[in-house]
């Protein structure tokens, strides 16, 4: 009996066991789902900086933690299992294991390689005086700054909380280290400016004529990036990240956007259109041509990136090979206009080239090899368009394109208007808003004034489709985009001919080679007053501009009646047979 309550007993405990078994599963699911959950939210935390700014704090702080290291009376502050993870390790090993600690802090994790409470004033103010230039000399108040900065990054990734009275302490110093430097600049007579030097029009243009007229392959690069840098008054890492689906051509001018910036994480201003202007009358400044020579000397930028199967490096330039660029595709198959790895490195490689090579042409404006970095085009922009000229530019569209804080206040009240960055847009590019083509349109197609034997507008995008590689897969806005750089290089074609270099990549491209001259003589630019129905419409002009465009357009009439005039007086005159 008691064997068979006992085999009973064991057939209803075998459910249960399962069922214990799969209450067990069902925990281990949980606590993994929620340990994923938690690595998903430090990412995502991980993510208050950028990628860059977190690298650089780590590698301040690297030089900190090296510095108390080799202090015996400082050696204390470091934690106990950090010392034992670097106490065999080479130099070279430990600042790399150390770099990697620093990337990894989290609070929950509690593995802060330093004991931050224990770092007091008086140790970081001491740390901070003993770094000096080669010479011996202080450093730039900048450096002293970022050192604090990397600091309380520490303290955000850690458990521990930075009290206020040490903030004010480190507030204090800086302020008088800032003071002390000063001091000591205006007593050796040193320049008072800080950081690299603006760059004037006249330096902006220079280089841009150096670009263009010079031999190196990069070149066409450098001038496109270099025009979009100064019309679009950005940081560089702006223009680096520009991507195909941020640009559209809008009216008459080609627009970006920017989903984030620096100043602007969450990208609330995402919406906005920045709008860049051609110059039809100065070519060597012009950002439409410069992006033109970039783009059909480069096949394959802005169009949808190819398979691996359709890429062909014979044609098509490595720097959109679809391994170089998978993680900046879009859900529409685009991708960054400057494609691959380091393009500020690239860039900043031909801006110190072509300056070291014509330094002579550079130092009559007073401009001598590391005077001028990257952000000397963004310091010279704003500069030259918020007085340049005694008609310049609403300030809040310079902050708002300069990406500068105007202020909670007026940030509240003052928001971005088109009418407002067009008319900064047409100052920025270089044309002279106190002359007439300061109205100027960009070069187009305009077949409103074409013989009978011209070419129409469909045949010229079958060429332009056939020219450009998986040209029938662009969408309309990017086709849009090549239509106006197509008609600005066909305006400028003599140009071109005359000043590019004969090694320039541009005399390869079927668009600078194969142009019939029934398209070039279709492309024009207008005015307000000899418009067509092909001609784009018109923005960014003020009221003064539109009075001088009426004066001039009367000018022309009037210059027509006389020449109309003086044939009607001629035929009278000959019909009448006298004279």
């Amino acid at each position: 009996g008691r064997g068979g309550r006992g085999r009973r007993g064991a057939e209803h405990e075998q459910p249960n066991n399962e069922a214990g078994n799969d209450d067990a599963m069902s925990i281990d699911d949980d606590d993994e789902e929620r340990e994923d959950a938690q690595n998903a939210v430090r990412v995502v935390l991980r993510g208050i900086i950028a990628d860059g700014s977190a690298h650089g704090y780590s590698r301040s702080n690297v030089v900190f933690i090296e510095w108390l290291m080799s202090s015996e009376s400082c050696i204390g502050v470091l934690e106990t299992w950090f010392l034992f993870a670097v106490e065999a390790m080479d130099e070279r090993d430990r600042r790399v294991y150390t770099k990697n600690v620093l990337l990894a802090m989290d609070p929950d994790l509690d593995n802060c390689p330093i004991v931050l409470p224990s770092v007091t004033f008086e140790l970081f103010s001491h740390y901070l005086v003993t770094k000096k230039k080669k010479g011996g000399g202080l450093l730039s108040v900048q450096t002293y700054d970022g050192c604090r900065s990397a600091l309380m990054h520490m303290y955000r990734r850690s458990k521990y909380t930075c009290s206020d009275h040490f903030c004010n302490q480190m507030s204090d110093f800086i302020c008088a280290m800032r003071r002390k430097l000063q001091r000591e600049k205006v007593q050796r007579g040193d320049s008072l400016s800080q950081g690299k030097k603006r760059m004037g029009w006249k330096v902006y243009e220079l280089m841009c004529r150096l670009f263009l007229e010079g031999d190196d392959s990069e070149y066409s690069f450098a001038h496109c990036f270099l025009t979009l840098e100064w019309n679009l008054m950005s940081r560089s890492e702006n223009v680096v990240d520009c991507h195909a689906e941020n640009i559209i051509w809008n009216d008459d001018s080609l627009g970006f956007t920017f989903p984030k910036s620096k100043t602007d994480q969450t990208g609330k201003n995402a919406d906005s259109i920045w709008h860049v202007y051609a110059t039809p009358h100065n070519p060597i400044t012009c950002p439409i041509l410069a992006l033109a020579r970039y783009l059909f000397s480069n096949p394959g930028i802005l169009t949808p990136v190819p398979s691996h199967e359709e890429y062909d490096a014979t044609v098509e330039t490595s720097l959109i090979d679809p391994s170089l660029c998978d993680s900046h595709i879009s859900q529409n198959g685009y991708t960054k206009l400057f494609p691959g790895r380091n393009q500020y490195d690239r860039f900043m490689k031909c801006f110190r080239k072509v300056i070291l090579e014509n330094e002579d042409e550079f130092r009559r404006f007073g401009i001598q090899d590391g005077d001028l970095g990257s952000h000397s085009a963004r310091k010279g922009s704003a500069s030259y368009a918020s007085s340049g000229s005694t008609v310049s530019p609403p300030r809040v569209s310079v902050c708002l394109r300069a990406q500068w804080s105007m202020g909670s206040v007026k940030e509240r009240y003052l928001h971005y208007e088109k009418a407002g960055d067009q008319y900064l847009g047409r100052v920025v590019s270089g044309l002279n808003c106190s002359r007439y083509l300061f109205a100027a349109s960009p070069p187009y197609f305009d077949f409103d004034c074409t013989a009978d034997n011209a070419m129409t507008a469909g045949e010229l995008d079958s060429m332009m489709t056939s020219f450009i590689p998986r040209g029938s897969r662009l969408n309309s806005r990017i086709f849009c985009i090549f239509r106006f750089c197509f008609a600005s290089l066909c305006f400028h074609s003599d140009f071109l001919k005359q000043n590019l270099h004969k090694k320039n990549k541009l005399h390869g491209s079927p668009f600078f080679t194969r142009i019939p001259r029934a398209i070039k003589d279709l492309a024009k630019v207008r005015f307000p007053w000899n418009t067509t129905e092909s001609t784009p419409a018109f923005t960014g002009i003020p009221p003064h501009i539109s009075l001088l465009s009426e004066m001039k357009g009367m000018k022309e009439d009037f210059k027509k009646m006389k020449e109309s005039l003086i044939a009607d007086f001629k035929r009278e005159l000959d019909e009448r047979s006298i004279g």
